[in-house]
C-alpha cells in the first residue's frame, strides 16, 4: 500500500513536469505540491487485482456489492409444499461460530414479508461519490476530460423504468402477471419495517448483503 502510493505520487509528477497532465489554469505548481501533500498523507487502502479487459467487468464486480440483495440465490434450495427451503450462517447464540451453515425453511408468506423489509425507502442514497463524481463537482468533469486528453462524455440516456429495463434485458415474463398477462405496475412503495428477528435463521441485514 505505502509502496503504491509512493509509485503513483512519483509517476504523476512526472506526467505533470512533462506536460502530459496539464494543471487547472486557477492552479499554481505550488497549490498541486500542497494538494497532493495533504492527500498522500492520508492512508490509502489499496487492493490491486488483474486488469479488467473492459469496463463491464468493473461493473459487474461492483455491482455485486451494490445489488447484491438480503439473499443470494445460491441459498434458496427448494419451493415445496408452500414453504421456502434455503441455507443460513449459524450464528454463536445457536452455539455456531457465525461461518458454519444449516438449512431452515420459512412459509413462503414469511418468507416474502422478511425479504420486503429490506427493500431500501425510495431515493435512500446508498452509494455517494468522491472527487470529480461527487454532487458538487460535475461541472470540472468536461474540464478533467480535456486535460487528459479524452473525448466529450456521453449526454445522459433518457430515464427508463424497471419494465423497460427488464424488456430491454430479454426477461419479459418478469414485466407481466403469469395469469392474465398484464402489465405490472407499481402503485406505491412499502415502507421501512423492522429488521429480522436475532434468535433463530433468518435472511441477512443489509449490513450482511453489502
Amino acid at each position: 500500500m505505502i509502496k503504491f502510493r509512493g509509485k503513483f505520487k512519483a509517476m504523476l509528477k512526472q506526467k505533470i513536469a512533462s506536460g502530459k497532465i496539464k494543471l487547472p489554469p486557477t492552479m499554481t505548481e505550488q497549490d498541486f505540491d500542497v494538494l497532493l501533500k495533504k492527500l498522500t498523507k492520508v492512508d490509502w487502502n489499496v487492493k490491486i487485482l488483474s486488469r479488467y479487459p473492459t469496463g463491464a467487468g468493473v461493473v459487474t464486480y461492483l455491482a455485486r456489492y451494490l445489488k447484491g440483495g438480503p439473499i443470494g440465490n445460491s441459498r434458496l434450495l427448494s419451493l415445496e409444499n408452500g414453504e421456502v427451503k434455503f441455507r443460513y450462517r449459524i450464528g454463536t447464540h445457536e452455539g455456531g461460530d457465525g461461518k458454519e451453515q444449516g438449512v431452515t425453511s420459512l412459509p413462503v408468506t414469511t418468507f416474502i414479508r422478511r425479504l420486503l423489509e429490506h427493500v431500501p425507502p425510495r431515493r435512500l442514497q446508498k452509494v455517494r461519490g468522491y472527487g470529480l463524481y461527487s454532487g458538487n463537482q460535475h461541472s470540472q468533469i468536461v474540464e478533467a476530460r480535456e486535460a487528459l486528453g479524452m473525448p466529450a462524455a456521453c449526454k445522459e440516456q433518457q430515464a427508463r423504468t424497471w419494465q423497460e429495463i427488464c424488456e430491454k434485458s430479454g426477461y419479459q415474463e418478469t414485466c407481466r402477471c403469469p395469469q392474465c398477462g398484464a402489465r405490472l405496475v407499481s402503485h406505491s412503495e412499502f415502507k421501512a419495517g423492522r429488521g429480522p428477528p436475532v434468535v433463530g435463521p433468518s435472511l441477512p441485514n443489509q449490513t450482511e448483503a453489502a
